[in-house]
Order: C-alpha cells, then structure tokens, then sequence
C-alpha cells in the first residue's frame, strides 16, 4: 500500500474517532513532498516549508507529536533523520 493511501486512512480514523468527540484533538499533514516548479519552491521556503518534516502534525489533549510514514520499503531521507534530531523525539516502529 502507499504511504499517501495509508496516511489518508490514519486521518480518517483519527478523525472519526478522536476529533468529532474532543475539540482538543486535531490531525493535519504537512505538505513536504511532490514536484514543484522553482518559484513555487521560493515561495514555500521562505513562508515556512521545513525540509524533512514528518507527514503529519498530531494535537492530542495537548500533546503535540509527529508521524511519519513509511512503507516496509520506504528509507528516511537524510532532511528527515535531521528533523528527528532538530526535534528531539525517538523512532517507534508500528505493524
């Protein structure tokens, strides 16, 4: 299955049964990947676009937490090992 696909369903799930009960929860991608054009790239650094940032932003209850996705096949970029740094958080591995 694709990362895109699994994370749709992560959303979904989380949504129906966390958000819709409790305004303190909320799930959000972060929109780090795909081809853009040069200027398109510009723009979205200097508004805040963070190489290596994880998919997607976890507000739990007022617990903040990152998840990034990846397939068995699927290899952490360098960006992305560095953002595990820059934020200090640890790796868990799920399935």
């Amino acid at each position: 299955m694709l990362e895109d696909k699994i994370q749709g369903q992560i959303v979904m799930y989380y949504k129906n049964n966390y958000v819709l009960n409790d305004r303190r929860c909320m799930i959000l991608s972060i929109p780090n990947g795909g081809k853009r054009d040069r200027m398109t790239a510009i723009v979205l650094k200097a508004t805040g676009l963070y190489p290596g940032a994880a998919d997607l932003l976890l507000i739990h209850r007022g617990w903040v937490g990152f998840v990034e996705l990846k397939t068995d096949i699927g290899m952490q970029s360098p960006e992305q090992r560095e953002f595990v740094k820059q934020i200090g958080c640890y790796r868990a591995r799920f399935g």
